[in-house]
């Protein structure tokens, strides 16, 4: 399968990925409360710490491995199989320490549910590796949407029913559950590959060792917030400040996700040509923030009215934590897919030095501005966090890609010049209306409709090379459309 063919494989699977779980979001927002939601949250930070623990980077090794002989690939299996018992004992001990330092009982027993969804998540991504490094990604976008949306179906029909913060644990099990499955069929010609090797084993945990640190770090430094913010202001601040920043983080996940992986196989083809990476990372820099940098431009300036049109008036409190993840979401976009152009390029050492730094500074400025300012100045540390990203990041990515600040910068400026025009008519109707907290549905989708106009016009008047994707994606749509071939 081609990178572009796959691109738009991953795009769509992720489209309609983003779609469910935000569909799943607002309903399940309609049912539950701030502070049940964050008891989830506070609940899924132990998870992903845990996961940066254990993360010895299999799915990328996978990829970038040009050789899988069948004793490979059945190491790769038993060290899995070893990560899941770990994750499940881990998450289940574990959870009275969370529930401790959060204050709130509710947490340790969402995490001992958890313990389930965290067995299968290595297998989960271990599968995901295996179809990228075949560019199956049609099989990837398939689990995707069969996790995310047995997920949703389990997580509503549970919250309508009763079963209040548990139904959201309850929900991410049966999702992960069932996509394994569908996983593991698809998948069993590789499954049949058996063997165990200290040989393979050596250089892979070495492999592992280098990911792990960047990996473990990463994920206590993005997820301690949820704990402490829980601890110090209470699982309703904790649920306003995910509903705000999570809809950022599902859009970025579903969505970016897609170009992270093509990115990630074509790089891996082109790295050892005389061009490089540089050509590739270009290239994907202009669609991802031709893409992004418009929709978050939106979010910044309707973030209250799509805050009380989706999730209603109880929710308002989190729509300036929206608009301050989308503003620190646009600023990530200048270093995207850093770790896949870290790892590709050889530079996977300097992951663990950088993200510590990052780290160190994000949680220390999270928690003061928690504990001594409350929930906005608690959100204004993620643009403070994707400043230091981007002067951390910038030095090897430039190195890597062999593209210095002016380079960036003239790709990075239809980008933006798209954005502003994006965002036009959205700002000038706000202005017009007194910036109301609140739009009647019929405004709020006449904007949103007169802003993606202006987008796309703008990507034709700018030539931006975005364009040309666009024209391409409606070619192919109108060519399969009857009488229209």
């Amino acid at each position: 399968m081609s990178a572009r063919r796959g691109l738009t494989y991953l795009l769509g699977g992720n489209a309609g990925a983003f779609a469910i779980q935000f569909a799943g979001s607002v309903a399940i927002a309609r049912l539950l409360s701030p502070p049940e939601m964050g008891v989830y949250a506070a609940s899924m930070a132990i998870v992903w710490i845990i996961n940066g623990v254990l993360n010895v980077g299999i799915p990328s090794y996978l990829v970038r491995e040009r050789e899988m002989p069948p004793e490979k690939l059945g190491t790769v299996f038993t060290l899995t199989a070893a990560q899941s018992a770990i994750f499940a004992v881990g998450l289940f001990l574990g959870a009275p320490l969370v529930g401790a330092l959060a204050h709130d009982l509710r947490v340790t027993q969402s995490v001992r549910i958890l313990a389930w969804f965290g067995a299968l998540m290595p297998i989960y991504a271990m599968f995901a590796g295996l179809m990228q490094r075949h560019m199956k990604f049609d099989r990837v976008v398939l689990i995707t949407l069969i996790n995310v949306g047995v997920s949703a179906m389990f997580t509503i029909g549970l919250a309508a029913s009763g079963f209040s913060w548990a139904s959201m644990p309850l929900g991410s099990g049966f999702g992960v559950t069932t996509a394994v499955g569908v996983a593991a069929v698809l998948q069993r010609a590789d499954l049949r590959s058996t063997g165990f090797s200290r040989a393979y084993l050596k250089p892979m945990l070495a492999y592992g060792a280098r990911i792990m640190g960047a990996s473990m770090i990463m994920n206590f430094t993005n997820r301690v917030p949820d704990v402490m913010l829980t601890r110090v202001a209470g699982a309703g601040a904790t649920g306003l400040y995910n509903r705000g920043a999570n809809l950022i983080d599902t859009f970025n996940n579903s969505l970016m996700s897609s170009f992270q992986r093509v990115l990630a196989s074509q790089m891996a083809r082109t790295r050892d040509t005389e061009q490089g990476i540089g050509p590739t990372y270009a290239h994907m820099s202009r669609v991802v923030t031709g893409l992004f940098w418009p929709a978050f431009a939106l979010l910044i300036v309707l973030a209250a009215p799509i805050v009380s049109f989706l999730f209603g008036a109880r929710w308002l409190a989190a729509a300036p934590v929206l608009a301050i993840s989308a503003a620190a979401g646009a600023l990530n976009m200048m270093v995207a897919c850093r770790a896949e152009v870290m790892v590709t390029s050889g530079r996977e050492k300097q992951l663990p030095r950088i993200e510590a730094i990052r780290g160190f500074i994000g949680v220390v400025l999270f928690t003061c501005a928690a504990y001594w300012g409350g929930l906005i100045w608690a959100a204004l540390t993620r643009i403070v966090d994707a400043l230091v990203a981007i002067a951390l990041y910038s030095p090897g990515i430039h190195a890597a890609t062999r593209l210095g600040w002016s380079s960036m910068a003239r790709v990075f400026a239809r980008s933006a010049l798209v954005a502003a025009i994006t965002a036009a008519p959205a700002l000038a109707g706000m202005a017009w209306l007194g910036f109301p907290q609140s739009l009647p549905p019929i405004e709020l989708i006449g904007l949103l409709a007169l802003c993606g106009a202006a987008w796309l016009a703008s990507l034709f008047v700018t030539r931006h090379e975005l364009a040309a994707e666009v024209a391409r994606a409606f070619g192919m749509i109108r060519a399969r459309l009857p009488g229209f071939a």
